[in-house]
């Protein structure tokens, strides 16, 4: 069974709420296995206030994965007593991003398999000093790819962004001829490796009406 690291998010945010729910309504019959990459307090805090009673233990990698509670590798000390939700702090900006750097590495490491992110505050982490509009620029820092795109993947439809993160007052401005036939391709390339689409169909949302 694939073992995905989920990434806690901002540590005041619906991140912790959104991992505790999932795990109490995961099925037995389950492709993967999650691990909680954030802080065990946090956790313990939420699901306290929430009566949702999520048993977490701790976890390092190497030892035997818990069939009863929601594995978590503690990567922050924060203390839930002087953080309120909806309200991050520059010390919880510098913890969820330690979450995202501390599962890219295990990844590489090869003790997990992939990733699911929780919503982080952009905000926050930019008030802190990163300059990434979010979490599509900084993995692709962390793991030194120059060719990305965010997609949106549903069951039949994905979409890939030419901008994003930004005002729709600038979207003109940002526009031009090689980042949309950039994009287009990464797509393409997407859509036959990572789907098994060998003849994707692809169309493009004008910014104009009639596309003009």
């Amino acid at each position: 069974m694939s073992i995905l690291g989920i990434t806690m998010g901002c540590p005041t945010g619906i991140g912790p709420e959104i991992i505790l729910r999932h795990f109490i309504g995961r099925s037995e019959q389950s492709l993967f296995q999650p691990v909680v990459i954030g802080d065990i307090g946090i956790l313990e805090k939420c699901s306290g206030e929430l009566g949702l009673n999520v048993r977490c233990q701790l976890w390092s990698p190497g030892t035997p994965l818990p069939t009863q509670a929601l594995p978590v590798i503690s990567c922050s000390a924060l203390k839930p007593e002087s953080l309120r939700w909806g309200h991050p702090t520059q010390e919880t900006a510098f913890a969820m991003v330690a979450y995202i750097k501390k599962t890219v590495e295990f990844i590489g490491q090869g003790i997990l398999d992939g990733m699911v992110t929780c919503p982080i505050s952009k905000e926050a982490m930019q008030s802190a000093g990163f300059s990434y509009p979010g979490h599509t620029e900084m993995l692709a820092e962390l793991t030194g790819t120059r060719n990305y795109a965010m997609m949106l993947a549903g069951e039949r439809l994905r979409v890939t962004l030419v901008t994003i993160h930004c005002p729709l007052n600038q979207v003109p401005g940002s526009l031009n001829r090689e980042s949309i036939v950039r994009l287009i391709r990464i797509t393409h390339e997407a859509l036959i490796r990572d789907f098994a689409l060998p003849d994707p169909r692809i169309a493009v949302a004008g910014l104009n009406p009639h596309a003009g």
